[in-house]
């Protein structure tokens, strides 16, 4: 099976160039696949591990093969990392999927690559239910040909979810320490909520940096600890927005905290967000401060709005 990770993966191997360079063998140019895509790929043939005749460089040795080829190569032969599979272009996609055919593969990809008539799969499915998740992957799955045990399907989802809880473990336990830190050293807090695509600091324009040169103790509205159910005035189908009101409520019940929106349109269901945020702010006397990062062309204005906040937070300490 071929796993995806889209975007910036921090424990990806960025450089296969040096990588390859470092930890190939002679074996891997001497092996049928190697032949092979050293053919399709870079019309080359192997004449021996240490000379491959190309038809436009002549006789060069394996570290000036294509860096598609050598990606290739490195998924095949070290299958216990994660390469950047970007140096590939879409003449290497046939020969990742026939490796992830053999064996469970993951590769790390920053553009979109043309799988031609490979069967995706991405069914909507509910984790909520276990028998219910088990049969939707199994239909879902046996439609393209692959085909799981309910047994194994739950085996895997429990391991996923007891991942996933020991990850929001460890996140709440840090929470908690920069928590700790600012009363000690009486400094404000915020919580700063965002949907998934503002943790790239592209999008984000290190809001959280700005915040913290303010002297802010930054928090994520993943981070904070489970609460208790509350009531919410909209319809709350969606995880993400789950926390956020949640996060709302945390903020309401800490007097020393207070939340930041980030909001990249601010219409459609950003729209509901921001209202229903904004008045479970209102009602336990805090402010309610949205960022459209969008329509930041230099940080000037935010800076301007933070320090307000900051003021503001000061007057109402002190008042």
């Amino acid at each position: 099976m071929l796993n995806i990770y889209f975007g910036d993966m921090p424990s990806a191997i960025y450089n296969t160039e040096i990588y390859f360079k470092n930890t190939y063998e002679d074996s891997w140019i001497l092996d049928d696949f190697a032949k092979k895509v050293i053919k399709k790929v870079d019309g080359s043939d192997v004449i021996d591990a240490q000379a491959i005749k190309s038809p436009v460089l002549g006789i060069i040795p394996p570290t000036e093969l294509s860096g598609g080829v050598k990606t290739l190569l490195l998924i095949k032969n070290c299958p216990d990392e994660v390469f950047n599979a970007s140096t590939c272009g879409d003449n290497c996609a046939r020969f990742i999927l026939e490796l992830a055919k053999a064996k469970d593969v993951t590769i790390n990809l920053r553009h979109i690559m043309d799988f031609d008539k490979a069967k995706i799969v991405y069914p909507f499915i509910n984790f909520d239910h276990d028998a219910t998740f088990a049969k939707a992957i199994r239909m879902h799955f046996e439609k393209v040909g692959i085909h799981f045990s309910e047994k194994d399907i739950i085996i895997s989802k429990n391991a996923a979810t007891n991942e996933y809880e020991a990850f929001h473990e460890q996140l709440v336990k840090e929470h908690r320490k920069a928590v700790a830190y600012a009363r000690e050293n009486n400094h404000p807090i915020i919580v700063l909520c965002g949907r998934p695509y503002h943790l790239d600091p592209l999008i984000n324009h290190q809001m959280n940096q700005l915040l913290t040169q303010l002297g802010f103790v930054v928090v994520s509205e993943e981070s904070v600890p489970r609460q208790k159910n509350h009531k919410v005035n909209v319809l709350n189908q969606w995880t993400y927005h789950a926390r956020l009101y949640q996060a709302a409520h945390y903020v309401v019940e800490n007097k020393d905290m207070n939340l930041i929106q980030l909001v990249s349109f601010g219409c459609g269901i950003d729209a509901i967000t921001s209202d229903e945020v904004r008045d479970i702010l209102k009602d336990g006397n805090k402010f309610y401060t949205q960022i459209k990062i969008d329509e930041i062309d230099n940080l000037g204005a935010a800076k301007i709005r933070l320090r307000s906040l900051k003021e503001a937070i000061g007057q109402q300490k002190g008042a």
